[in-house]
């Protein structure tokens, strides 16, 4: 009885929760500006994230009905083909045909639309194909979409489908084809910086990694130099970006290049340093890739005992983490078992490395293990030479003995030299395998090294994620309480206007009326510092994207003020140097409320017992500039240059996730405003923000 209680509640739960997902979608959909595209695909975005969150049939469902609703309306095939294709993908995840059947449904649809929403839809139908693994007909959309998008002039969409094309290709192992796409994206890459009334742009990580795309396709294709000329490009663009991980990852794959040109002192600093960056940064799978090189340099410079101490290294730190070793780890420690002598252990790590290569790169590993199964039998069979030898010697006086151990050891020298002369004609064969070998190496390599700089850049978005929904509810939240706090102030203020007027009607005595006053100022007080709380809250928890607002930034720093009283009371003492006429601009006030807020709390945390934060306005030309001052701990150095990378942190775990000051720069930014720190460890710090007093918004 218990469990089937149990199993009705979860059924009326899960019913619940679809019911409110699917209000939520039914409102995004009602919202949906069909005027534009690029807002109709956003829509439809948040709609997607919403079905995710549904059962897998409620999903499928939901779907259908809005192919219906959108074959409806006007000139509906566009937004036919976007409900349609999240019902393909979610087909995909149990029945890959029925997604495919669903897709091809689809693609019919597209000579209905209009030029624009053609070449949205060959994108996506190109992207699809090539997450389900069907190369070719992805490649095949996306060159359609790249015609279309041409015709419309949308440069940002065509440097995306580039960049797709050229990593795709580059997958595939057809570097020709993959540099000659990417070009094509920094050529669009270019045209958008020259157009200055662009919507939108590329993000740097994206830039970067075309660059260290067409870097690593020289690189495979035989040209370290016209690599080396991009890694160093890069690595420009990444040391302007401030990007530590970008950085660190170029200089690792130029010291691939160090090797390739056998300069290998420039390489063994290079994977020193950038083992260190990454041990120091947790990047735990750059760091394994990094010892390895590092013992493959000592390897090819004769260092054979170096090379082991570093090998044996990174298999207790990868034990350590709990991560398995690469494929490059199996093939070097092979190498280096192979130059001590050690034929056996170094086929049992090739039989490792055999095993975790692709079908292709298996049949020149497979005669790779023959070779060295040859060379350990032959290896044998010298040892049962020299043994024979040993007792030819001491069997010197028997001649019929002796006798049989020269037939023998001429029957055993005519073995060697038959196999002496099989291994001399099949050399130059074993070089181009070898050759092969290395090349495949370097691909796996590569490979090896998006895929980690992939799966960085989703962990990275997922808490960007967590976070921006955290603050969504924080937001809801403190509106709610506001609301909440508003319904039953109105009731005492109506109570307290009730009681004035009543004792100010009836005749009481001085004494009592004394008493009376106090008790009503006292109500007066506590309703005036509650209005004061909710008027507060209302403006710090305002979410809309309205940047043509009429902002008191007087107001809205004494309104941040007030809510962090708490953080204040008996510890900070505030001074205020306002200008003497009031500063309006136009801007967020919400917004704007967040960042200076931040930048408040940031203060207050900074001082441990007791201080001073100094708040001053001016007015200097267009602009208006806030400085905000406390004597708090200070910020070191190293640390200023971090202080506004989002998720970077000083303070203990559990206590801030970096967030913070990131926010504030973005929110100051969007607003055509400058923010700079100066500070000094242990003298505090001044934050001087710029506002232009005009809306310079695009």
């Amino acid at each position: 009885m218990k469990y089937k209680l149990l199993l009705y509640f979860l059924i009326i739960g899960s019913a619940a929760s679809s019911q409110s997902w699917n209000k939520k979608i039914d409102s995004v959909y009602q919202a949906v500006d069909r005027q534009s595209i690029s807002s109709t695909i956003k829509s439809y975005k948040v709609i997607f994230s919403f079905l995710n969150r549904m059962s897998y049939d409620d999903a499928i469902q939901k779907c259908k009905e809005l192919k219906t609703k959108s074959l409806l309306k006007d000139k509906g095939y566009f937004e036919h083909f976007l409900a349609g294709q999240y019902l393909a993908w979610f087909y995909t995840k149990k029945d890959k045909k029925k997604g495919v059947a669903e897709y091809y449904s689809l693609i019919k649809t597209i000579p209905k639309m209009n030029k624009e929403e053609q070449a949205y839809a060959f994108f996506y139908a190109g992207k699809y194909h090539l997450a389900i693994g069907m190369s070719n007909f992805g490649a095949k959309y996306l060159l359609k979409a790249i015609d279309t998008f041409k015709l419309t002039g949308n440069q940002l969409m065509l440097f995306h489908i580039h960049f797709t094309l050229g990593d795709t290709y580059f997958k595939n192992q057809l570097f020709k084809e993959s540099i000659d796409e990417m070009h094509k994206a920094l050529s669009c890459y270019l045209n958008i910086e020259k157009n200055k009334k662009r919507t939108g742009s590329p993000s740097g990580k994206l830039y970067l990694s075309t660059l260290n795309t067409i870097a690593l396709a020289y690189e495979e294709s035989g040209q370290p130099d016209s690599a080396q000329m991009y890694y160093k490009r890069a690595k420009q663009i990444a040391t302007e970006l401030n990007n530590d991980v970008w950085k660190n990852i170029i200089n690792a794959n130029m010291g691939h290049i160090y090797i390739i040109k056998k300069m290998f002192d420039s390489a063994e600093r290079v994977f020193k340093n950038s083992e260190r960056i990454n041990i120091q940064h947790n990047q735990t799978n750059d760091a394994i890739n990094d010892m390895i090189r590092l013992a493959q340099v000592y390897l090819l410079t004769g260092r054979l005992d170096s090379s082991e101490a570093k090998l044996k290294f990174c298999k207790q730190y990868a034990l350590l983490h709990n991560l398995p070793l690469p494929k490059i780890y199996y093939k070097v420690s092979s190498e280096l078992n192979e130059k001590t002598g050690n034929l056996k252990k170094a086929l049992k790590y090739l039989k490792r490395y055999h095993f975790m290569e692709d079908s292709i790169k298996n049949i020149v590993l497979s005669k790779k293990m023959n070779k060295i199964s040859l060379e350990y039998s032959l290896d044998k069979k010298r040892l049962k030479l020299r043994e024979m030898e040993i007792r030819n010697k001491l069997d010197s006086n028997k001649i019929k003995r002796q006798f049989f151990v020269i037939l023998g050891f001429v029957l055993f020298s005519t073995t060697l030299i038959i196999l002496l002369v099989f291994y001399l004609r099949n050399r130059k064969n074993i070089k181009a395998l070898n050759l092969q070998l290395r090349t495949a190496n370097k691909k796996l390599k590569s490979s090896n090294k998006e895929l980690n700089s992939t799966l960085q850049s989703l962990k990275t978005m997922q808490a960007q994620l967590i976070q921006n929904e955290k603050m969504a509810s924080l937001g809801i939240l403190t509106s709610g309480i506001a609301h909440e706090i508003n319904n039953p102030l109105n009731f005492i203020m109506g109570a307290y206007v009730g009681l004035n007027k009543f004792f100010n009607r009836h005749d009481i005595n001085e004494k009592e009326k004394e008493k009376i006053e106090l008790f009503l100022k006292s109500i007066d007080q506590g309703i005036k510092r509650i209005t004061h709380i909710v008027r507060g809250l209302n403006q710090f928890s305002r979410n809309n994207s309205n940047f043509n607002e009429t902002c008191n930034i007087h107001s809205i720093l004494d309104n941040c003020i007030f809510l962090l009283n708490n953080k204040f009371k008996h510890k900070i003492n505030v001074k205020k140097e306002y200008a003497t006429e009031p500063i309006i601009i136009k801007g967020n006030t919400g917004k704007l409320h967040q960042a200076f807020f931040n930048i408040l709390l940031n203060s207050s945390q900074a001082i441990i017992s007791k201080g001073i934060i100094s708040i001053k306005t001016i007015k200097a030309a267009d602009n208006v500039i806030v400085t905000i001052k406390d004597n708090g701990c200070g910020i070191s150095e190293e640390d200023k240059k971090r202080i506004m990378v989002p998720f970077f942190t000083t303070k203990a775990p559990g206590e801030g996730v970096g967030l913070g000051l990131s926010i504030s720069h973005s929110i100051i930014k969007e607003h055509k405003g400058t923010i700079v720190f100066d500070s000094e460890k242990g003298q505090g710090t001044t934050v001087k923000i710029l506002l232009p007093l005009k809306n310079n918004k695009l």
